[in-house]
């Protein structure tokens, strides 16, 4: 898991303006950094997934893999919003999915 100043607060920043990085599994908006290192948000909605377990199954998943690459990203603000298809992504595909929407 990520440090809590490296996650990115969701109220007002999905308004804000950026780069989008569309794929099938959902957008990945890349916002200019407001602090001198990169932070992280995911945006996931009821749609996504229904039981709060899974929407946290798939947070955490996402936070961890932040957090690996996270060296190797330019400093911004990076704000994933998944599709509904993501949540019927077997877990051990997940990873590899996030790696690659980075």
């Amino acid at each position: 898991m990520l440090p809590k100043s490296h996650r990115l607060p969701i109220q007002g920043t999905r308004e804000r303006r950026g780069r989008r990085l569309s794929s099938p599994y959902g957008t990945l908006k890349v916002l200019g950094a407001e602090k001198e290192y990169s932070r992280f948000g995911i945006v996931l909605g009821r749609a996504v997934a229904k039981r709060a377990v899974d929407r946290n199954r798939l947070r955490r998943i996402f936070f961890v893999v932040a957090r690996a690459i996270s060296p190797s990203l330019p400093v911004a603000d990076y704000l994933f919003i998944p599709n509904p298809p993501l949540a019927t992504v077997p877990r051990r595909d997940l990873q590899k999915i996030f790696k690659n929407i980075f």
